[in-house]
């Protein structure tokens, strides 16, 4: 799972939380039972944390989409994502697409970038890149980082949108402020190459540093050895005194941004 699902589901399981805090599970299956469906979202959300009962994806869904019958978009967007990826179910695109639309429509940012994605490489819809920048964008207004990233990327790749390198410095950069590491590292890229922006070491050294220092999930050890390269190139642009500055402001930055 991404390190935006992953976010977005624990957001979505502290407010169903919330609103069930008194119950125990025993109560909680109760009350989803009798219909309710932020107690079935709850349910389902236990099951695929594992919160207070054993972990099992197959329930998971099965509570998921109790409560997506009920247009629970946060739920609409959990069954779409299951059957994508396959938890507690054989993957299925199509039904990925069906539920995503739903939560999408209803103006949920994950479930509109998600589905954006779909769009992007022709899973489970006709591939369709302009439909999947206006999915992206619509999630980007509402600041998912990931919209926000794949707005920039389209734009700077011109894929279903005119080419722009300013709009796509504009988009990188709204998500590198958000600490994602592949929009830092696109920045830093636009800098290194004078993309959109003039051209300027010390700022691609910085935010290539700063993409270095972020969690990378699934980073193939010699993709890390190859950036790890092309920042210290950058450096050798740099006087001593602006490095040991850049570094610092790096440092100061990611300080002030942890998690």
């Amino acid at each position: 799972m991404n390190r935006v699902a992953v976010l977005v589901l624990t957001m979505a399981f502290s407010t169903a939380i919330a609103q069930n805090q008194n119950l125990s599970v025993p109560e909680l299956r109760e009350k989803a039972e009798k219909g309710n469906a932020q107690a079935q979202f709850s349910m389902g959300e236990a099951f695929y944390y594992g919160k207070g009962i054993p972990q099992d994806y197959a329930q998971a869904i099965v509570w998921y989409e109790k409560a997506a019958l009920q247009d629970d978009i946060e739920a609409e967007y959990s069954v779409g994502y299951m059957h994508r990826f396959g938890q507690g179910a054989p993957v299925s695109y199509p039904l990925a697409a069906f539920w995503l639309a739903g939560a999408a429509a209803g103006g949920y940012a994950p479930a509109q970038s998600e589905l954006a994605s779909l769009f992007e490489f022709g899973l489970g819809v006709e591939q369709d890149s302009t439909k999947a920048f206006n999915w992206y964008m619509k999630a980007a207004q509402q600041r998912n980082v990931r919209g926000e990233f794949n707005v920039g990327l389209m734009y700077e790749q011109g894929d279903g949108i005119p080419q722009s390198h300013t709009r796509a410095v504009y988009w990188y950069r709204k998500a590198g402020e958000q600490g994602y590491a592949a929009a830092m590292w696109n920045l830093g890229e636009m800098y290194h190459t004078g993309k959109g922006v003039p051209r300027n070491f010390a700022e691609a050294y910085f935010w290539f540093d700063l993409a270095l220092s972020q969690r990378w999930d699934n980073m193939d050890p010699q993709y890390r050895t190859t950036l790890t390269t092309e920042r210290d190139e950058v450096a050798s642009h740099l006087a001593n005194t602006a490095l040991l500055q850049t570094q610092e402001r790096a440092r100061v930055w990611a300080d002030v941004h942890k998690p």
